[in-house]
């Protein structure tokens, strides 16, 4: 049964990769749909790590840099008008998110919930093995 579980997750691995990878070599034209963006600001991020729970903190922080970087997003736009290849680099570091940072964070998900489910899946082969063991 174990085994069948691990080949199981191997299986739809690769399946989940094939989609991560779809995602990340997606257009930059295809706009996100708001829904996607909802869900990854509200659930994945923190899934897979990338936020941190404490909102409090975190609110006042983000403003703080939001303002800072949009003023001087803006101020090296106006600089740079002649560099585009500036401009674009400069316009790529701002917060939006990304059909490849929606990748990346789908991936990390995706390893979370593997490593949760191997750990617990094998905790239980352990328990399975122990009790049988000394019941016997």
């Amino acid at each position: 049964v174990y085994l069948v579980f691990i080949l199981t997750l191997g299986a739809t691995s690769v399946i989940l990769t094939i989609i991560v990878l779809s995602l990340h070599h997606k257009s930059k034209e295809d706009e996100i749909p708001q829904w996607v963006k909802t869900m990854t600001n509200k659930c994945l991020l923190k899934i897979a790590g990338m936020q941190s729970c404490c909102k409090c903190c975190q609110n006042k922080k983000e403003t703080e840099v939001e303002v800072l970087s949009q003023t001087a997003l803006a101020n090296l736009k106006t600089r740079n008008k002649g560099h585009s290849q500036f401009v674009e680099a400069v316009s790529s570091m701002d917060n939006e998110l990304t059909w490849e940072k929606l990748s990346k964070i789908m991936d990390k998900v995706f390893f979370n919930i593997y490593i949760v489910m191997i750990v617990i899946v094998t905790v239980m082969l352990f328990l399975a093995i122990f009790v049988n063991y000394y019941t016997s």
